[in-house]
């Protein structure tokens, strides 16, 4: 490959290549110094998209953190509650009521 030539264009260096006679090494070296540019253009790309991703799982950490707090506090209390009925219909006399209000707080649990 012969050496590059240099000139200016709109007031900015830019460097030619000239051919060397041989098309195929040619071809090759022009399209290497494109795939190169793509690749570069790629890997900015992905860390753009790197730096976003790690912002939204930045901000939906604390939502998830809030949703298991609360689905836990509506669990105890739906517990609490089950077991308060359980208790009362005892009381009251009532055990054919005992086992469905059992069955039916844990098919709920689920």
């Amino acid at each position: 490959m012969s050496f590059p030539l240099r000139q200016f264009e709109n007031d900015a260096f830019v460097v030619c290549r000239r051919p060397s006679g041989v098309a195929e090494d040619d071809v090759r070296a022009h399209l290497m110094a494109v795939k190169v540019r793509h690749r570069d253009k790629l890997k900015g790309v992905a860390k753009e998209l790197e730096k976003e991703t790690l912002k939204l799982k930045a901000e939906v950490l604390p939502s998830r953190r809030s949703i298991i707090e609360t689905r836990t506090k509506i669990q105890e209390k739906r517990n609490k509650l089950a077991s308060v009925s359980v208790t009362l219909k005892r009381e009251m006399g009532d055990e054919r009521f005992v086992s469905k209000t059992v069955e039916h707080s844990t098919v709920a649990d689920c």
